[in-house]
């Protein structure tokens, strides 16, 4: 995820990829916002074995996915019987039967379709108030 990219398998029925505008404004907040969004939803939805990013030399772990956001880390922590943080080896967002095959999200700004929301599966726009401060999202 730390290479701009949160796809981390091409089948499985897990989140397959969140996308925000690739528009690199930096004085416009409301994709500021879009990005920050859409990489605590990545981590959120990224299945926490790690077996997708393993990678293994001679039978010995050489490297692991890195570690997600400190405030998505934060939410998991702060679980209340949500299912966002167990112990056993079932994917406790996911469970025994995960997401709709090739589940997608996209979050972006009012007026900037360049992630087509209408194509995803949940689709998120930022909404702002005048001084640029985060209202929500339309969904």
């Amino acid at each position: 995820i730390k290479s701009l990219g949160s796809t981390l398998s091409a089948c499985g029925d897990v989140n397959r990829n969140v996308t925000a505008p690739p528009a690199p404004y930096r004085n416009k907040p409301e994709y500021e916002y879009a990005r920050q969004y859409a990489m605590y939803i990545a981590d959120l939805l990224r299945p926490q074995t790690s077996s997708y990013a393993d990678i293994w030399v001679d039978g010995e772990k050489y490297a692991s996915l890195t570690a997600e956001d400190p405030m998505v880390t934060a939410v998991r922590n702060e679980d209340k019987g949500t299912g966002t943080n167990v112990d056993d080896p079932v994917e406790p967002l996911y469970g025994k039967t995960y997401l709709p095959r090739k589940f997608k999200v996209a979050v972006t700004v009012p007026g900037d379709n360049s992630v087509d929301i209408y194509t995803n599966d949940v689709g998120l726009v930022t909404i702002t108030n005048a001084k640029g401060e985060l209202e929500g999202f339309n969904v």
